[in-house]
């Protein structure tokens, strides 16, 4: 590590878990590679160390498990990556993108929740539930500096839900009025419009083409870690 150039250094230690597939006699036994488990647990016999220089952050409760396709980061692991990249970030007095100590824990686990809603809503069994104890002894402090405004998972839609079926969805920017992106009536399937957005403040455009609502426009303000709106229409 001494010896290592790198600017900024990240250590993923995933010590603190055990097997449980392999250790209930399950998949291809004690001899079973972690890599290849979809479930793995946090162990219950594992006290964790706090460190005065290192943000700790666990995916799982005790006795719950991480879970993730074979051969693939666990959803706990896949969404730190994002969240370290941009999705964790805040923007400070300067203006200027970062990614903290302070912020990064609370924002993955808001994201995780939101997940396990929109990819599990009636499997709660599948629900990847991080850690609520976080250690944070640097506060503050950056973990990570943004060249510019992150990319962010966005849902914008209508209320009531069963507007969505006829809305036609346009985003533009407020400052030049340029389309930023526009989705035709039907094509999202009755489902709140899902895209992925630079954080910044857009126009929301909703409009009606068969009259069943009054068309709006409102300002929608796109932020990290993630944005849904819905639109009141009538």
């Amino acid at each position: 590590m001494a010896r290592c150039q790198a600017k900024h250094q990240f250590f993923f230690i995933d010590a603190c878990r055990y097997d449980n597939q392999a250790i209930n006699g399950a998949g291809s036994g004690p001899n079973m590679q972690v890599s290849k488990a979809t479930t793995l647990s946090k162990s219950p016999i594992i006290r964790p160390m706090q460190s005065r220089n290192a943000l700790q952050l666990f995916a799982t409760q005790i006795n719950c498990s991480a879970l993730g396709n074979a051969n693939q980061p666990s959803r706990f692991a896949a969404a730190l990556g994002e969240h370290l990249t941009g999705r964790g970030a805040t923007k400070n007095r300067q203006g200027d993108w970062l990614v903290s100590h302070q912020h990064l824990g609370p924002y993955l686990r808001r994201s995780m929740d939101r997940d396990n809603q929109l990819l599990y809503p009636q499997q709660s069994g599948q629900h990847q539930t991080p850690d609520p104890v976080i250690h944070c002894p640097l506060g503050e402090s950056t973990l990570h500096n943004l060249t510019g405004a992150p990319q962010i998972p966005a849902r914008l839609g209508c209320d009531p839900r069963s507007a969505n079926q006829d809305a036609d969805f346009t985003l533009k920017e407020i400052q030049t009025g340029s389309v930023i992106s526009h989705d035709s009536p039907g094509s999202h399937g009755g489902e709140p419009w899902s895209l992925n957005l630079m954080a910044n403040d857009y126009t929301f455009e909703t409009v009606f083409p068969n009259g069943s609502f009054q068309n709006k426009a409102c300002t929608v303000r796109a932020e990290t870690p993630f944005t849904d709106f819905n639109v009141e229409v009538n």
